[in-house]
């Protein structure tokens, strides 16, 4: 069958989500084929999901286009948890596989936790990087929930 590259349309959406918010599911994950945020009603979508329902909606992101407004809009909309890909301890590593701007992306989880917003930190180890070096950097940063996958050799050697 033909794939439609895009932007999912908000009847679709709508359609879709009727369906799954009447199951006994306990969240809605928006994630994956993508970024997120780049959908610019991205908002409206974690919306309709509170207004029509009691799942949890958590939105993973590589963090690249957050912002303070950003953030703000996403949590005024009912987010109840934000988790960010992040792989990388040094602005070397992380710049080097996650392309992105390393103090940026501090800047971030800095104000994620000024804010006092519920976010988490999906990473994984890498040949530069041990879960107990991974640990004590997130630890640093002040990042409460980190989930460490397994060795994975992507980027960087």
């Amino acid at each position: 069958f033909p794939v439609t590259i895009g932007f999912m349309k908000w009847e679709t959406f709508c359609a879709i989500m009727d369906r799954v918010l009447s199951s006994k599911m306990l969240m809605v994950a928006i994630v994956g084929f993508g970024e997120p945020l780049l959908h610019k009603q991205l908002p409206r979508m974690i919306a309709y999901i509170k207004a029509h329902s009691d799942k949890l909606v958590k939105v993973t992101t590589n963090g690249s286009t957050l912002s303070p407004v950003v953030i703000d809009e996403l949590y005024a909309s009912g987010l109840d948890l934000l988790e960010l890909s992040f792989v990388g301890t040094t602005k070397e590593e992380y710049e080097g596989i996650m392309g992105l701007n390393f103090h940026h992306a501090l800047n971030t989880l800095d104000y994620l936790n000024r804010r006092g917003h519920l976010f988490s930190v999906a990473t994984f180890e890498t040949a530069h990087s041990s879960a107990q070096a991974i640990t004590e950097f997130f630890q640093a940063a002040g990042v409460l929930n980190v989930s460490i996958k397994g060795f994975h050799h992507r980027g960087v050697t």
